[in-house]
């Protein structure tokens, strides 16, 4: 009997403590689950700032898009303007080497007239050329800019070579005691004239409005006379004052 009490007798002290061990178990998974859940709502919380970010960076590329397209109109306007600019200012130039017409011819020596009809006056001087267009040989002025101012280079024609305003002038002088009558002639067409019944100096001027083409002369009537002279008394000249076409 008292073998038998010996074998079925335990210590307390050497027996496991079963509520003990349950307890830090429960609380070691409920740790790792908490742990869990806390790296759960980290990874959603990135996730969620990542999909704002990738929105915000979505909103800044269609910013950026609009404003590249608003830049890609603005830089095609600016270019259409450049080339309608570049061909303002090529015509403006083309206008202007057109534009540079100045001339002023004078009799410098010789008499011409009385005559018995009315003829065209031929000067021999040339005291300004610009743009070589007078034939200083013919006493013509003919910009070389058509052919038809060839066709009246030798008769002392002035022929407009582009459209626009110009200002003519003419100035003659005869001898003493001859008449004297010299008229500014448009194609054909009498503008202004000068008169004198005993000799002297007589001058005049008009601003014109020619087409391209259009033919001014200085005219001197029958029966009259002109003479040339160191000063410089009978001559002709002119300027385009501005182009119109």
């Amino acid at each position: 009997m008292a073998i038998h009490r010996a074998m079925c007798t335990t210590d307390p002290a050497t027996e496991p403590s079963m509520p003990t061990v349950t307890v830090s178990l429960v609380a070691l998974l409920l740790h790792m689950g908490w742990a869990r859940d806390l790296e759960v709502r980290n990874l959603e919380g990135r996730l969620r700032a990542a999909e704002d970010g990738l929105q915000r960076l979505k909103y800044v590329l269609e910013e950026l898009r609009r404003e590249y397209e608003a830049t890609r109109h603005s830089l095609s306007v600016a270019e259409e303007d450049a080339a309608r600019l570049d061909n303002q200012i090529n015509k403006l130039q083309a206008l202007l080497q057109q534009g540079m017409v100045a001339f002023s011819a004078s009799l410098h020596s010789g008499k011409i007239g009385p005559l018995p009809t009315a003829t065209t006056l031929i000067y021999d001087d040339v005291l300004t050329n610009y743009g070589q267009a007078y034939d200083s040989d013919k006493g013509t002025f003919h910009p070389p800019y058509s052919l038809i101012q060839q066709t009246f280079h030798r008769y002392g024609t002035f022929t407009a070579p582009v459209g626009g305003v110009y200002y003519l002038t003419f100035k003659a002088n005869a001898p003493a005691g001859s008449a004297l009558a010299v008229s500014l002639v448009k194609n054909d067409g009498v503008q202004c004239s000068v008169y004198g019944e005993l000799g002297g100096d007589a001058g005049s001027g008009a601003v014109l409005a020619l087409r391209k083409g259009d033919r001014v002369v200085t005219r001197l009537s029958s029966n009259s006379c002109v003479e040339g002279d160191e000063k410089r008394r009978t001559g002709f000249g002119g300027f385009l004052l501005f182009p119109t076409a």
